[in-house]
């Protein structure tokens, strides 16, 4: 699930932490299907 400025609480110090972490469970995800992970 991509990052999308809907999924935004408004604290763009928290909004950047989601961020990376969309980012990361996004690379998981990816390297899961190609059994990576």
């Amino acid at each position: 699930m991509p990052w999308t400025p809907d999924l935004s609480v408004g604290i763009a110090l928290i909004d950047d932490q989601h961020k990376i972490w969309f980012e990361k469970a996004e690379k998981l995800f990816e390297a899961g299907k190609k059994h990576q992970a």
